[in-house]
């Protein structure tokens, strides 16, 4: 940054306005009025900036009335520097679904297991109290083949077998934080 204050912060304001507008398309309406995470995390730093950490998750949506997915997740990470990290993890997600019409049959609820390969790369950038945070991930999910009770046509008991799945995602994360002066707050703007 330029040792003037105010052409740094105008820079600062240009590159907000442009993570912003890049992330706003990926912003849509939900159906649900309310819903609430809670997460448990247990990490060991090693030397040279190796890590562990383990993960549990749960999410609740519906207006806090159902499950929407829970999940355990192992990671190891490595940071060389105070500006880059890579990470590499597996995840058991678990996720309820509703059920419904699978071809000619209705299939009852059921829990549709996945399990999931992330792989994170991870750039920071400090400018005095701002943060700059830019994660890319690469998930490789694969749901479990399942046999799922299931109604046909004439109300008859029946099964159904979904077949095992792979899905392959690359998601970008974004972050703008401000580390409030002699506070512990420190918010932050990020979109996924």
């Amino acid at each position: 940054c330029n040792p003037n204050p105010k052409m740094c912060m105008r820079k600062i304001k240009c590159l907000l306005i442009f993570i912003v507008c890049i992330c706003v398309p990926q912003v849509y309406a939900s159906d649900d009025v309310a819903g609430a995470w809670a997460s448990l995390s247990i990490k060991k730093n090693f030397n040279h900036g190796l890590g562990l950490t383990f993960r549990g998750e749960y999410r609740a949506k519906e207006n806090l009335t159902s499950t929407d997915v829970f999940f355990l997740r192992l990671t190891g990470s490595y940071k060389p520097c105070p500006y880059f990290s890579t990470a590499l993890a597996y995840d058991f997600l678990g996720s309820p679904q509703k059920g419904g019409d699978y071809g000619a049959l209705v299939l009852s609820p059921y829990l549709k297991q996945q399990h999931r390969i992330l792989f994170d790369l991870q750039e920071m950038y400090k400018v005095g109290q701002w943060s700059f945070l830019f994660r890319q991930r690469f998930l490789s999910a694969y749901a479990s083949p399942l046999t799922v009770a299931a109604t046909d046509s004439l109300g008859q008991a029946a099964e159904a077998s979904l077949p095992g799945a792979w899905t392959h995602i690359l998601r970008l994360y974004p972050q703008v934080s401000y580390a409030i002066p002699n506070s512990r707050w420190a918010p932050y703007l990020g979109v996924e």
